[in-house]
């Protein structure tokens, strides 16, 4: 093989790398939660079977009050908000205080 020939293999075999690896970039990007202006999740969010209570203070802290417990603080989870029903993903094993499920909520005062 010629010099021409060897040059021309490695500049494709690098531009494929650089290609796929772009693509990955794009792909593996996954967001952990939606942007969600802070107006629309501050408030009182009462879980569907009534059993919690969550108060947003802002985007990314809340209280939960239930029966086992009052006001005790949280970092936000991974959430999902559609109008006046908040969905939250609680299947971290980080998540005290919460069983290890998908809870919903529906919003009451904000």
């Amino acid at each position: 093989m010629d010099n021409h020939k060897i040059k021309a293999m490695i500049t494709n075999k690098i531009l494929r790398l650089a290609l796929l690896l772009i693509g990955m970039t794009f792909i593996s990007c996954d967001k952990d939660k939606d942007v969600i202006s802070q107006d629309k999740i501050l408030g009182t969010w009462i879980s569907l079977d009534k059993s919690d209570t969550l108060d947003f203070v802002d985007n990314n802290n809340f209280y939960k009050s239930s029966v086992n417990m009052r006001y005790d603080h949280y970092d936000t989870h991974k959430y999902h908000l559609d109008g006046n029903n908040l969905t939250i993903d609680f299947n971290n094993i980080n998540c005290y205080g919460f069983g290890f499920q998908v809870t919903n909520y529906t919003k009451q005062s904000g």
